[in-house]
């Protein structure tokens, strides 16, 4: 349910970045598609005003230049006798014929001037029309888009305070009705120690003793041990084993005629990390991360225990147990160090960041943490861990660091890390 709960609020938080970047680039792609036609219907109706002006110019300077009507006044004024001087009848007639052509055309000119005027002038009224009708749509998208916009404004600024509610008060309240997981029945006192734990770890094999380790944790051994490499911890459960990295081991021996050898477990990629011994004697059962697993030794087994009808496994993420149960060592890692919580009926609640591992009779169940603000600002989970009845808890000194990497490096980690824990790895 963790994981669930994880993909669903990142999924969401992500929905609306996108709502708002949608409803963003289409404001801006209606206001830029708006804004060009208009810029282009401005500029037409300035294309259509500026032809009426020259139209308007060309007819003032047509209307305004009468050279040749007063030619053609005088040219009739001054007609000649057709009888007394023939010859200059003819040229003046000529000449007047001429002046009438021209005066035509003029006209025509004219004529047709006033007819383009009209039609500029009918379409400047159009492109009038078209810019005030573009504008109007602006404005009535705008309007229409007001309850989108509202509604994204209060998903976006009370959505993330709405949804983290209702995981406070309503999901985590309900789980407070659920029965807590118990993997094994309460018994008798189990037969477990734990030993302080050091960043360089000694460990004693006596002859005939075989230890499997992770190949980066073997760094000091003696000449008479015996190394080969082990693929996966169990055959018999190879899935878990491979994905729980219990793969590509080594396997550290000592023969039955040779004297007793120590080796060295040390972790070499990080100093800040501790190894504990936990001895186990005909144990039930101890839940662990297998990835905290460093180390074991004796006659262990890897087994898996499923809860799938349990609220609180949904809500911890954790669906599959795995915990090794027999008689010999585990050899687990933790930051800063790890330390052994003995519960005697009592209830402790613990963090999940810092739990190693727990014993199978305890009773387990997830608990809302007391305060809200600090949930909402992200600064706590928004569960932690309830652990109760007879039985050890194993947990770090320290919580793991955050980390620098990027938003979707960060993102895929958490994905791959909460299906594994979500399959108990």
């Amino acid at each position: 349910m963790k994981l669930f709960l994880a993909l669903v609020r990142w999924l969401f938080s992500r929905l609306l970045i996108l709502l708002c970047i949608a409803a963003l680039v289409v404001l801006i792609a209606i206001f830029s598609d708006w804004w060009k036609q208009r810029k282009a219907e401005e500029l037409q109706l300035q294309a259509l005003q500026t032809q009426l002006g020259e139209l308007n110019r060309r007819i003032q300077e047509r209307r305004a230049d009468l050279s040749l009507e007063k030619r053609y006044l005088r040219l009739r004024e001054q007609e000649p006798s057709r009888w007394t001087s023939p010859f200059q009848w003819l040229q003046w007639k000529k000449e007047i014929e001429m002046t009438g052509v021209l005066i035509d055309k003029k006209n025509a000119e004219l004529q047709r001037l006033r007819h383009g005027k009209e039609k500029l002038v009918q379409e400047i009224e159009i492109a009038g029309r078209t810019l005030y009708h573009t504008q109007q749509l602006l404005l009535k998208t705008l309007r229409n888009s007001v309850t989108t916009i509202l509604v994204l404004c209060v998903l976006v600024f009370l959505g993330p305070l709405c949804w983290r509610a209702f995981w406070y008060f309503c999901v985590a309240g309900l789980a407070k009705h659920a029965s807590a997981v118990q993997l094994e029945k309460n018994g008798d006192a189990e037969n477990v120690s734990v030993k302080q734990s050091q960043k360089n770890l000694p460990v004693q094999l006596q002859p005939g003793e075989m230890l499997v380790t992770r190949m980066a944790w073997l760094h000091q051994y003696a000449p008479t041990a015996r190394k080969k490499t082990r693929f996966l911890l169990n055959w018999n459960s190879p899935f878990t084993s491979y994905a729980a990295g219990l793969a590509e081991l080594t396997e550290v021996s000592v023969p039955s005629d040779a004297a007793p050898t120590e080796i060295v477990l040390t972790s070499g990629e990080n100093p800040d990390t501790y190894i504990c011994e936990v001895l186990l004697d005909n144990h039930r059962g101890i839940v662990v991360y297998p990835s905290q697993v460093v180390a074991l030794t004796g006659n262990l087994q890897l087994k898996t225990r499923w809860t799938l009808l349990n609220p609180h496994s949904w809500i911890a993420g954790r669906l599959r147990y795995i915990h090794f149960s027999g008689t010999g060592k585990l050899f687990i890692q933790g930051r800063g160090g790890v330390d052994a919580v003995k519960l005697n009926g009592q209830a402790v609640r613990i963090s999940e960041s810092i739990l190693t591992a727990f014993e199978t009779t305890l009773s387990f169940s997830t608990a809302r943490t007391e305060t809200f603000w600090p949930y909402y600002r992200g600064m706590t989970p928004l569960f932690d861990y309830q652990f109760e009845g007879n039985g050890l808890i194993l947990r770090q000194t320290a919580p793991p660091s955050k980390t620098s990497d990027s938003a979707a490096v960060r993102f895929f980690d958490a994905l791959l890390n909460g299906i594994g824990k979500l399959l108990g790895f």
